[in-house]
This record gives structure tokens, C-alpha cells and sequence, in this order.
């Protein structure tokens, strides 16, 4: 993916030319993923704990916990010098 191959402005731009309205909520849980995790590698940490913690509320409500989306939000806090959360997450 555009991610793996860091790419992250690249992934961003096809992330936002989703219609997310349009999408399932499985599908959906995962859009909002991995822009977070999109604008966490493109630097944006700020803008990664927004969808990443928009994603964590949507994987409550699936009841689908997810290690993957745990590890990005923590790693996220880990960006923002917030380490005490990172552990606890």
C-alpha cells in the first residue's frame, strides 16, 4: 500500500477522495484507521490522534477490539510526548 511504501501524502490525497457517507461501517472503521495512521507517518500527530481515537470509538461500538488500532494510538501519544497514556493504551 501507499503506507508501506511511505507514502503518506499519497495515501492522504486517495484517503480524502472517499465519499466515507458511502461506505460500511466495517469499511468505514478501517477509512478512518488508516488516515490516522496516514497523517501520523506524514508528521501530523495531531491529526492522527483525532482519527485514530475516532476510530478506537467506532471499534467500541463493533465490539471489535483491534491490537493494530491500539499500537497506532499509542504509538501516536508516544509523537506527542504524551507517554503515560501510550503505556496505558
Amino acid at each position: 500500500t501507499l503506507l508501506e511504501l511511505s507514502r503518506p501524502e499519497a495515501a492522504l490525497a486517495v484517503l480524502r477522495r472517499t465519499d466515507s457517507a458511502r461506505l460500511e461501517p466495517d469499511e468505514r472503521l478501517l477509512h478512518v484507521y488508516l488516515e490516522g495512521r496516514a497523517q501520523l507517518r506524514a508528521g501530523n500527530p495531531n491529526a492522527a490522534l483525532e482519527h485514530l481515537q475516532r476510530a478506537s470509538a467506532l471499534e467500541d461500538e463493533a465490539g471489535t477490539p483491534s491490537y493494530a488500532h491500539k499500537l497506532a494510538l499509542a504509538q501516536c501519544y508516544g509523537a506527542l510526548g504524551r507517554y503515560p497514556q501510550a503505556v496505558a493504551g
